[in-house]
C-alpha cells in the first residue's frame, strides 16, 4: 500500500477537539488498528490537541496544523502550534517536563501526563521539535496492531491515588450516608471545572465512611483531565474510608477508564 496522508489546519479552539479526535480515530481504524488501539490513539490525539491549543496557541487567532498517515505497517500523527500561548514552553522545557512525568506519572496530574503515557506506553516513536509555525511540533509513530492491548499494570497507574492503610472489607457497608450525583455531558474542556466543583465540595463535606456514586449515564466521552478529577474525588473519599462508585458509564467511557487503569481501583457498575 502506498502511504496515505491526511493534512488539515484547524482554528485553535478546544471546541473543535471532538472533531479532531473523531477524525483521527476514523483514520486509525482505516489503517487497521484494533478497536481498543483506536480508542487509545484517539485519547493520545485528544491530549496532544489540548496541549497545543491551551499552551501553544492564541484562542481562535492561531492555527493548529495536523498530519496523520498510515501505510501497510505503520501509522503516525503530527501536530504543531505557533508558540503564542500564555504559557509558552521551549522544546527543551517540554522534553524535560515529559521526562519528569514519565518518572512520576501520577493519575491525578493532567498537564503533561498524557504526553508521558505516550512516550512510555502507547507509541513506538515519539519526537518533539521546532514546528514550521515557530512553536512546538509533536509527533508519534505506532506499528499497526490488530489485536487488543493487555490492561496496564495496576501498580503503574495507581501511583498518586490514596489507598487506605486498612480499607474496609468488601462485605462491610459504609458507615456514612450514600449519595448519588449525576454528571452532565462533557463539553470538551470548557465545562470540566464547572462539572466537578460541586462534586469536590460534596466529597469534602461528606463524613467518614460515606459512599458516593457518580452517575455517568449522560457522559459520552472522557479525557485525561476528566480522569484526573475522578481520581481527586476518589482521593478525598478514600482518605475518609469512604467509597466512590462509577455507575452507568457507556462502553467508550468504560474503555477509557480501563485504559488508564482507573476502573481497577474504583468500583464500576452498570
Amino acid at each position: 500500500m502506498n502511504r496515505q496522508t491526511f493534512q488539515f489546519t484547524v482554528p485553535a479552539t478546544l471546541r473543535l477537539s471532538a472533531m479532531v479526535r473523531n477524525i483521527a480515530e476514523e483514520i486509525f481504524c482505516m489503517a487497521g488498528f484494533s478497536k481498543s488501539w483506536c480508542s487509545r490513539l484517539k485519547l493520545v490525539v485528544d491530549e496532544l490537541f489540548m496541549n497545543a491549543v491551551k499552551y501553544g496557541s492564541t484562542e481562535m487567532k492561531s492555527k493548529v496544523e495536523i498530519e496523520i498517515f498510515y501505510d501497510d505497517t505503520d501509522a503516525g500523527f503530527m501536530i504543531s502550534d505557533d508558540g503564542t500561548g500564555t504559557q509558552p514552553m521551549s522544546v527543551k522545557e517540554l522534553r524535560a517536563t515529559i521526562a519528569a512525568n514519565a518518572d512520576h506519572n501520577q493519575i491525578t496530574s493532567t498537564h503533561g501526563r498524557g504526553l508521558a503515557l505516550i512516550a512510555n506506553l502507547w507509541t513506538d516513536g515519539f519526537t518533539i521539535d521546532q514546528g514550521p509555525q515557530g512553536g512546538i511540533r509533536v509527533s508519534f509513530t505506532k506499528k499497526i496492531v490488530t489485536t487488543n492491548p493487555p490492561p496496564p499494570p495496576l501498580t503503574e497507574l495507581a501511583v498518586g491515588m490514596h489507598v487506605p492503610a486498612q480499607p474496609p472489607a468488601a462485605e462491610e457497608k459504609p458507615k456514612g450516608p450514600a449519595v448519588t450525583v449525576r454528571l452532565q455531558a462533557l463539553s470538551d474542556q470548557y465545562n470540566i471545572e464547572e462539572l466537578f466543583t460541586p462534586v469536590f465540595e460534596r466529597a469534602q463535606s461528606m463524613p467518614e465512611g460515606s459512599a458516593l456514586t457518580l452517575d455517568l449515564s449522560e457522559v459520552d466521552y472522557i479525557n485525561s483531565t476528566f480522569v484526573g478529577h475522578l481520581a481527586q474525588v476518589y482521593n478525598v473519599l478514600s482518605k475518609k474510608h469512604g467509597t466512590v462508585t462509577l455507575a452507568k458509564a457507556n462502553k467508550e467511557v468504560r474503555d477509557v477508564l480501563d485504559i488508564v487503569g482507573l476502573g481497577r481501583v474504583m468500583t464500576l457498575t452498570a
